[in-house]
């Protein structure tokens, strides 16, 4: 179930892979210029204003006030049954981690903020209130976030910290930008190494077969 691209071996599910970006993986991002690459897809993204450190093998930085990765060619769709997987260390403040078009005709967003986690699809914006609690500041965590159909399963460090139904079947999932919307609202302050979609359903033995196989990065 391994998959290996560039200088680093991550053992992850490469069964639906559609996009791997990975802050530590030369051939994703060769630790200079703006230029990221998704190593599966070879979809390009533009680092604007956010920055590269060698810590924990390879990170991208985001300072909370402009920073983002803009995705070209329109983004990324992944359906609607399908999987995100990213490694991310946050600050306090208010979050944008995966985001998708303003008008929200399709849109991913992923934010923590004061009285939740919220995941969003087109006008549908659901709390996951539990998750926070295992967000701690200034580490590193996994998050899965698994959708099937009309409902969507958040997963923290491998394990499940609930589900919603209500989203619909109208609108896959998108995302065009990484650390804050387009507009460049809902910044980022923190960290992420990695984002890997899959255009299927993971398992819940999956997910954590994925968080077991990349968090000795992380010192976990």
């Amino acid at each position: 179930m391994g998959v290996s691209r560039g200088e680093i071996t991550t053992r992850i599910v490469k069964d639906g892979l559609v996009f791997n970006m990975d802050a530590a993986n030369r051939a994703s991002y060769p630790r200079t210029g703006t230029t990221v690459t998704d190593t599966i897809g070879n979809t390009s993204g533009t680092l604007n204003s956010a920055t590269f450190s060698n810590i924990d093998s390879g990170v991208f930085n985001f300072d909370g006030t402009d920073d983002k990765i803009d995705l070209a060619g329109g983004g990324q769709d992944i359906g609607i049954n399908s999987t995100v997987s990213i490694w991310v260390n946050l600050d306090s403040g208010y979050n944008g981690i995966l985001l998708g078009e303003d008008g929200y005709s399709f849109d991913y967003l992923l934010y923590p903020y004061s009285t939740g986690f919220y995941v969003r699809i087109a006008s549908t914006a659901l709390n996951y209130s539990d998750v926070p609690t295992y967000l701690t500041a200034g580490s590193w965590h996994h998050l899965a976030v698994v959708r099937t159909g009309d409902s969507i399963e958040v997963f923290v460090d491998g394990i499940s910290r609930g589900t919603n139904t209500g989203f619909g079947t109208s609108n896959g999932i998108r995302f065009d930008t990484i650390g804050a919307k387009p507009t460049g609202t809902l910044p980022l302050e923190g960290k992420i190494s990695s984002i890997q979609a899959y255009n299927r359903t993971l398992s819940a033995e999956e997910v954590l077969y994925n968080y077991n196989g990349m968090k000795a990065r992380f010192g976990l």
